[in-house]
């Protein structure tokens, strides 16, 4: 028993001075580059659209994605539509900067609804206005 007792309290000695030595860490700062990866619920004729502009566009999903989410946070100069949301299980990504998301986010805030469902709508317009400069033209 006193041996044990030795042992016990060599132990705390030493974690007691690692506790003392350590500096304190400071704070991380964020990078400057940092994207957020947001996905937002699709359905399949969606996904099909929203490909097809990709490949027109001669990007990847995300980043067609992600191009006309700035081309839609560029253009709000008017109100943006409410378009039906629901949760398909079925989804794409989106990836901002962190300043877009910031604009994202307080739109969010703005219209009472959430990230994903303020990105869902943003993709609509851009895709609504997509086809409106195209002439009506169908992307289907």
């Amino acid at each position: 028993m006193f041996l044990n007792q030795i042992i016990e309290e060599t132990r705390n000695q030493s974690n007691t001075k690692k506790e003392k030595n350590q500096p304190r860490t400071k704070e991380r700062k964020t990078r400057s580059d940092k994207i957020h990866d947001i996905r937002f619920p699709v359905t399949p004729v969606e996904q099909m659209m929203l490909r097809r502009i990709g490949k027109s566009l001669n990007l990847t999903e995300t980043s067609s994605c992600t191009h006309l989410l700035m081309t839609a946070l560029q253009r709000r100069d008017q109100r943006i539509p409410s378009y039906p949301y629901e949760d398909t299980r079925r989804y794409m990504h989106v990836k901002p900067t962190e300043e877009w998301y910031k604009i994202i986010a307080e739109l969010a805030i703005y219209y009472d609804v959430s990230e994903r469902q303020m990105v869902y709508r943003l993709i609509h317009y851009a895709i609504e206005s997509r086809m409106s400069i195209q002439g009506g033209q169908s992307l289907i």
